[in-house]
């Protein structure tokens, strides 16, 4: 698939992360944030890769991915990675949509946001499956937006 390495799991505070080689950086483009998509031990991810300095790079290792591979701090693993060149943007929930468009000192708090927890926020928000779950984190969201107006 793309380029395939080994690396050791390591940890800073409570992330657990691996080095990316430098000639793996190069060959993915050698961007600041590089977003990636392939195999962690044979588990599809999608991830980006952090500029730790001197075109060196560090992927993190997210929960999820760890669960799905069954690893840990210190675990070595295989990756194939390619660049990801598809959109990660999230679709805005219909009902935040409906939210925001009721009420205008919220709809100021989401213009006021920066585009990344905006980013956030729709990630979580389009991760929910209970339609009780959306109705209730909507009202969290909206009470949040109210304060930041």
């Amino acid at each position: 698939m793309g380029i395939k390495f080994q690396a050791e799991i390591n940890v800073i505070g409570f992330n657990p992360y691996v080095e990316v080689p430098p000639e793996v950086s190069r060959e993915l483009g050698g961007k600041p944030k590089i977003r990636v998509k392939g195999f962690l031990n044979g588990h599809p991810i999608k991830a980006t890769m952090m500029p730790v300095g001197g075109g060196l790079h560090r992927m993190y290792i997210n929960t999820i991915m760890r669960r799905q591979s069954r690893l840990n701090p210190g675990d070595t693993v295989m990756l194939d990675l390619e660049a990801d060149h598809e959109s990660r943007e999230h679709r805005m929930p219909a009902m935040l949509a409906d939210a925001l468009e009721n009420d205008a000192a919220a709809k100021e708090g989401w213009n006021n946001l920066l585009p990344s927890r905006r980013h956030e926020i729709m990630a979580y928000m389009n991760y929910l499956k209970k339609s009780v779950s959306v109705e209730r984190n909507t009202r969290k969201v909206m009470d949040y937006l109210k304060k930041k107006s």
